[in-house]
């Protein structure tokens, strides 16, 4: 008993020996650390000037952040066409029509998006081509370089180009080029387009056509790699009635997409959620 008693003291005291000695220990290096810590005066610049810039380049980048988001916010209609987007490879149903039918022709617009090769002469360029329905554009302005309004320029034998077509084709407004299997003149060029930002990284330059002229070039087919939108635009009353009832319709053509203004995905804010 007696023995146990002392075994126990010298643990205790082995104990208490141990943690004076680390105090000590961690006493001495705090010393130190102090004393080399400010008698270089480098370091607490260089902390200061990190911590500085560290937050400085935060509140940048939440501050752009914040105007991207908020330009998303303000625009949204404009980049992505409209309030309600159908999205489709293959041609409309007839029950998708019909119920779009249903929609004053003014708050819709039937767009085309497909790649056809630009014949000028000798010079050739597959370029991006889009056509659309007279409400082209629900939101946004579309701009010519003419200052004319784009359905006063757009017409069933004449097309609207980018300006990196007329240099990649070595052409000028009134020439004509052949797209498919039909010839169309260059009646303006196209400064400013509002749903651009969607396809800014896409192949080639871009040919704004109406839609009654896309049948005359023989690119609409089975096989023909197009993409197919409706862009419908609306009070909240009545986009909330068409996407009920689209939703039911959709159930039976998985391959259709519908989505809104709010929840559709653009470039620009992939690039904001990425990069930022």
């Amino acid at each position: 008993m007696g023995r146990q008693l002392m075994d126990n003291m010298d643990k205790e005291s082995n104990y208490s020996g141990g943690m004076i000695s680390q105090l000590f220990n961690r006493d001495l290096g705090s010393q130190a650390l102090s004393r080399s810590w400010w008698q270089r005066w480098v370091y607490p610049v260089l902390f200061l000037l990190t911590l500085t810039l560290s937050l400085a380049t935060y509140l940048t980048l939440d501050s752009v952040q914040q105007s991207v988001d908020s330009y998303i916010n303000d625009n949204q209609r404009a980049l992505v066409g409209g309030d309600l987007i159908l999205n489709s490879k293959q041609d409309w149903p007839s029950e998708v029509l019909t119920q779009v039918e249903t929609i004053p022709n003014t708050q819709t617009v039937y767009d085309y998006q497909f790649s056809a090769m630009l014949v000028n002469d000798e010079q050739t360029l597959l370029a991006s081509v889009k056509a659309v329905s007279p409400s082209y554009p629900l939101y946004g302005t579309a701009e010519l370089a003419s200052g004319q309004p784009l359905w006063e320029q757009l017409t069933s034998d004449s097309v609207i180009v980018a300006p990196e077509v007329l240099s990649s084709l070595q052409a000028e407004v009134g020439d004509r080029i052949t797209i498919g299997d039909a010839q169309f003149m260059i009646n303006d060029v196209l400064t400013k387009e509002p749903d651009r930002p969607l396809t800014t990284f896409g192949f080639g330059g871009r040919v704004l056509m109406k839609q009654d002229a896309l049948p005359s070039t023989n690119l609409l087919g089975q096989r023909s790699r197009i993409n197919y939108r409706i862009e419908i635009a609306g009070d909240p009353e009545l986009i909330t009635a068409q996407r009920d009832a689209l939703t039911n319709i959709l159930t039976n053509y998985a391959d259709i997409e519908l989505s809104d203004a709010v929840s559709a995905d653009t470039s620009v804010s992939r690039i904001s959620d990425n990069v930022l």
